[in-house]
């Protein structure tokens, strides 16, 4: 690798075995390269992958970083998928000028080694193992109020359809404890059009990444309500008709959308 600032990449791959099958490639690949502080980042789950015992789990998180063929930045667009070398697919996106590839910002695109085209990223990709929107949250402990009202409220069908594109402000289960008499009045209820209107409130029709947040920006919401982004010391606020809630976990990535956790439940 030829950017001073990938050299914990090029320790992983040794580490795999893989080092020589980049590096060496005959073939044209693509590599979505962390930085050092990338991996510095997430230094606890890198040292455990670096055991011997991990090698295999290694192995499929940097593969999930190569594309096999050459892929520059004029070929990525919006929305697109790119398959790679885990199978595993990553997400393209495109704002304001910015490439993300997940939820990792390209921060310097088209470095050319060789048979080789680098595009270093901020973030290690986390691989695409991952269900749809309500897998995701069956999978997630602290969700289990959610699950159980998208239940009551039949939604089920809608945040689990293959065909969209969502994004989900998820409510923690300390969230729906904070209402508890309201939600327990909501799921029990035979009307389920109050229960699915609160739930609707906290989903946009459109993935929205954290990254793609700005202050001042409106999001509608397919309930029809709408909510105000606030951004204060990089904290993350979305302001309804009734509260403000916070963002206290972003970019949970799933096969038809995006979840991102807050800390109250959105009162419409």
């Amino acid at each position: 690798m030829s950017e001073n600032n990938l050299s914990t990449l090029e320790t992983a791959l040794e580490a795999a075995g893989l080092l020589s099958t980049v590096t060496e490639s005959e073939t044209n690949l693509t590599v979505f390269a962390p930085t050092n502080q990338a991996f510095s980042d997430i230094q606890e789950t890198v040292n455990s992958l670096l055991l011997p015992e991990n090698k295999e789990k290694l192995v499929e998180v940097l593969t999930s970083h190569v594309v096999e063929n050459k892929v520059l930045s004029n070929q990525l667009s919006d929305g697109m998928t790119v398959p790679t070398l885990s199978e595993a697919e990553l997400k393209v996106r495109i704002t304001d000028n910015e490439v993300y590839i997940n939820d990792s910002k390209v921060t310097k695109a088209d470095v050319v080694a060789g048979n080789i085209t680098i595009h270093i990223i901020d973030k290690v990709i986390v691989s695409d193992n991952f269900g749809n929107i309500v897998e995701t949250a069956q999978g997630t402990a602290d969700l289990s109020t959610l699950v159980t009202a998208v239940v009551a409220a039949e939604l089920v069908g809608n945040l689990a359809d293959s065909n969209a594109s969502l994004t989900v402000f998820a409510p923690v289960n300390s969230a729906f404890a904070k209402i508890q008499d309201t939600v327990n009045t909501l799921v029990t209820s035979a009307d389920k059009q109050p229960l699915q209107y609160v739930l609707l409130t906290h989903v946009v029709g459109s993935e929205v990444f954290a990254g793609e947040l700005r202050n001042g920006q409106e999001i509608t919401t397919l309930s029809g309500v709408k909510l105000s982004v606030e951004i204060s010391n990089d904290q993350v606020f979305l302001v309804g008709p009734k509260n403000r809630v916070e963002v206290i976990a972003t970019n949970v990535l799933t096969t038809n959308g995006i979840v991102h956790l807050i800390n109250d439940v959105i009162l419409p």
